[in-house]
Order: C-alpha cells, then sequence, then structure tokens
C-alpha cells in the first residue's frame, strides 16, 4: 500500500493537488478517514494558497474540490483536444501511406 509521506509519491499527490486546485479524492475529508495517511489531516499542498504550515490554520483555507471530480473535469475540457489530435494524426498518417502507394505504383 503505498503512504503519503513516500517522497515520490507525495511529490505526485501535492503536485496534482496543487494543479488542479483540489484536495482529497472527495474534498479535505477524505484526508481524515485515508488510513495511508498517518497525520490523519490534509497536507498543505490542499490549501488555496499553498504555504507551509497552512493546513495547521484553519480548514477554511482548503479545497472545497476533491481530486475524482477535478481530474473528471479536467477530462472533459481537454479530452476533445487529444481526441482530435489522434483523428489528425491518424488522418495524416493514412495520407502519408497513399501518396507513399501511388508514387510507388508510379514508378513500377
Amino acid at each position: 500500500m503505498t503512504i503519503y509521506g513516500n517522497s515520490s509519491f507525495t511529490a505526485l499527490v501535492d503536485n496534482m493537488q496543487r494543479s488542479l486546485s483540489c484536495c482529497g479524492s472527495s474534498g479535505p475529508d477524505s484526508w481524515r478517514s485515508d488510513r495511508t495517511n498517518s497525520s490523519r489531516s490534509p497536507p498543505d499542498s490542499c490549501c488555496v494558497t499553498v504555504a507551509a504550515g497552512c493546513s495547521k490554520i484553519a480548514e477554511e483555507l482548503f479545497q472545497a474540490k476533491g481530486c475524482t471530480e477535478a481530474l473528471q473535469q479536467w477530462y472533459r475540457w481537454n479530452g476533445g483536444v487529444f481526441s482530435g489530435v489522434l483523428i489528425l494524426s491518424i488522418l495524416l498518417e493514412t495520407l502519408v501511406i497513399l501518396v507513399i502507394a501511388l508514387s510507388y505504383t508510379k514508378t513500377h
């Protein structure tokens, strides 16, 4: 089981919470019930304005949105871009194959 506090996992979670402006899987309360979190309190990366020790000051400073919701929202906003790039890549590859095939048949 991965435990928050392991340097690489902690860095990943903190970066996600800061970049997506979220806290825990379903909000700050999810940190209190998480058995992998030994302190049972949200980390500083959950604060609206991240600063050392901010999570110890007041709960009002935490991001209210959970990271599951934030990731779903991010995908809804950016999923179309990824799909468009994928479709464009497939079309370009198909066009290149057709051009190569046509030029090959003309020379042989």
